[in-house]
């Protein structure tokens, strides 16, 4: 379904609407020209993991892409790169997961991705409103961007946010939701603070997985500290609850 999708792109409509139904990519689709809207009423688009990514927003003639009510598989690569300066939207969108290499903004509402694919940041803004990562290891890496989530929720172990290379990351509430068994990650920091600036606001819920021994690792100026699961309340189960922990890199 590839080049029929594509050819639907290169028209030179603006809108292009995948009907309900199953597609399957066996190559990158490029989102360019006159395209800026790309919706499909909950139409379900498989991505092999020989595909990386499935679809690539690239330079267009439109400011701001919209990817919206499209689902996909679990498949361990990402579903959407955004390669451009442009912005790019992605909204109501379920089994999906982003790379994102260009320097144009991002928006993420109402999203959920796969248990095996993550998302990755790079010096991008992206703001994310009702935020659902639920793979194993890390869920978000954001190196060097500025991250800001107002409700992030979260399952099984790892890390759920690396935040890398003069990045900030702000986390407005939300629930980490930890139900790996005993073979999960829960060895790594739940967060990530390295030579960045974190804000984070969070509650874990934690049945019968393995518990985090350790919070919030923060480097900074090469100085390494953990924020300790001794050091925080508890919550529902064997979870932790981060009222609000803050680190930021000193001006």
């Amino acid at each position: 379904d590839t080049s029929a999708i594509q050819a639907a792109i290169d028209s030179g409509k603006t809108t292009v609407y995948l009907p309900v139904g199953n597609y399957n990519l066996q190559g990158t689709v490029l989102i360019r020209n006159n395209a800026r809207r790309i919706v499909g009423t909950e139409a379900s688009v498989e991505v092999p993991n020989t595909v990386n990514p499935g679809f690539k927003v690239v330079d267009g003639n439109n400011p701001v892409v919209v990817f919206e009510r499209i689902g996909s598989g679990f498949n361990t690569t990402p579903t959407l790169e955004n390669a451009s300066a442009r912005t790019l939207v992605i909204r109501d969108a379920a089994n999906v997961s982003g790379n994102m290499t260009g320097s144009g903004d991002v928006f993420i509402e109402n999203v959920v991705s796969n248990p095996f694919s993550s998302w990755t940041f790079n010096g991008q803004n992206v703001w994310a409103r009702q935020f659902n990562v639920e793979n194993e290891g890390t869920h978000i890496t954001n190196n060097g961007g500025t991250l800001w989530i107002l409700g992030l929720k979260t399952e099984r172990g790892g890390t759920l946010i690396d935040t890398r290379g003069g990045g900030q990351t702000e986390v407005l509430g939300g629930l980490a939701y930890t139900t790996t068994g005993l073979d999960g990650n829960q060895n790594s920091p739940m967060f990530i603070n390295d030579e960045s600036s974190v804000s984070i606001s969070i509650a874990e819920v934690n049945f019968a997985a393995p518990s985090y021994s350790t919070y919030v690792r923060e480097t900074r100026g090469g100085i390494t500290r953990d924020l300790l699961d001794s050091s925080l309340t508890n919550y529902i189960g064997g979870g932790k609850d981060i009222p609000l922990y803050v680190g930021y890199l000193s001006n």
